[in-house]
């Protein structure tokens, strides 16, 4: 009885190590700059070394990821020898200011399914607004644009149009592909608004709100499992009702095609709103925890599991709530 239970405790003492995320640091992190003008491109480059030279590794590149308010520009991957990587590319930030502890992570998944963290060391970037403060300052002081004088243009030679037998055909072509067009769009605009009533008739969702639809999908996804791959589609269910909300809320571009968005794409377009840069960051990070456990086969229990429903929760709870903020300031 007693070897019994030492075997089990070594069985799940060994699971334990295969799905656990262990962090390393990277090596020869270099930096092309640390001081730059607002949207000004920076040269990243450093390595990937295992301390295993025979373990083979695959890279997730979707995974890569960087502290906001950076964006990662370009990307690539060099094998070189001894089982070492190479990772160089370009990066820059649109916001100004003294940005502090930033880094660059890269999940790696061993061939003997362990995953692993390489993560760049901390750097302080000063990031400088394109206008000085001089420039700033003459700005605000002018009151009325029109004052402002253009230099007088160079006078400039009339030229003698030798076609005019052919104007007339020219036009008459052009007035008849302007209203081909103006037809085509308005047959296309029924149809559509056609399909759209009978889905909405046909699926009661539509009826909801983005939230409504948010909460429903939530209770429908936020159940935990014994089977992994039940479990891995609930929390796909769980971070595409987050991202129909945010598209839906802001009237992203994407909305029609939410749940192929990746999560890059998504924070992306969230800056581009000028939404906190705090949510942004909470957002990615249990995004991309939650695809370390769909793609990378992380470890998975109810109490982690848990744990990602209340934060998708309250997350749908604090974009809905800037919604309804927008709405009053549209209406005021």
């Amino acid at each position: 009885m007693k070897k019994k239970f030492l075997w089990i405790i070594v069985a799940l003492s060994i699971s334990f190590t295969l799905f656990c995320e262990e962090k390393f640091p990277t090596k020869d992190f270099s930096l092309s700059k640390t001081e730059i003008l607002l949207g000004e491109k920076i040269n990243f480059q450093f390595s990937i070394v295992p301390n295993d030279e025979t373990k083979k590794y695959e890279i997730l590149t979707e995974e890569f990821s960087i502290i906001a308010p950076f964006e990662i520009l370009s990307i690539d991957y060099k094998k070189l020898g001894n089982n070492v990587t190479l990772v160089s590319g370009e990066m820059t930030s649109f916001t100004s200011g003294e940005l502090k502890d930033i880094n660059m992570s890269v999940p790696v998944s061993f061939s003997d399914g362990t995953v692993a963290i390489y993560q760049t060391d901390n750097q302080t970037f000063n990031v400088k607004p394109v206008l000085t403060k001089e420039e700033e300052e003459a700005l605000k002081k002018i009151e009325d644009p029109s004052t402002i004088e253009l230099r007088a243009s160079l006078p400039q030679e009339k030229f003698r149009l030798y076609f005019e037998g052919w104007l007339i055909f020219i036009l008459i072509v052009v007035v008849l592909a302007i209203l081909a067009v103006i037809i085509y769009r308005i047959i296309i605009k029924k149809l559509r608004s056609k399909t759209s009533d009978n889905q909405k008739e046909s699926d009661p969702l539509n009826n909801l709100s983005p939230y409504e639809k948010f909460l429903f999908m939530m209770e429908t996804h936020c159940i935990y499992s014994a089977d992994r791959k039940e479990t891995e589609v609930n929390l796909s269910g769980m971070s595409c009702a987050l991202k129909e909300l945010i598209t839906q809320t802001f009237n992203f571009e994407t909305q029609s095609n939410a749940k192929s968005e990746t999560t890059r794409e998504l924070l992306h377009s969230m800056r581009r709103e000028n939404i906190d840069d705090v949510l942004i960051s909470n957002i990615g990070a249990v995004f991309n925890s939650m695809d370390m456990v769909k793609f990378a086969k992380a470890n998975i229990n109810q109490e982690v599991f848990d744990d990602y429903a209340k934060n998708i929760r309250e997350f749908g709870n604090k974009i809905n709530e800037l919604g309804k903020k927008g709405d009053e300031n549209e209406n005021i």
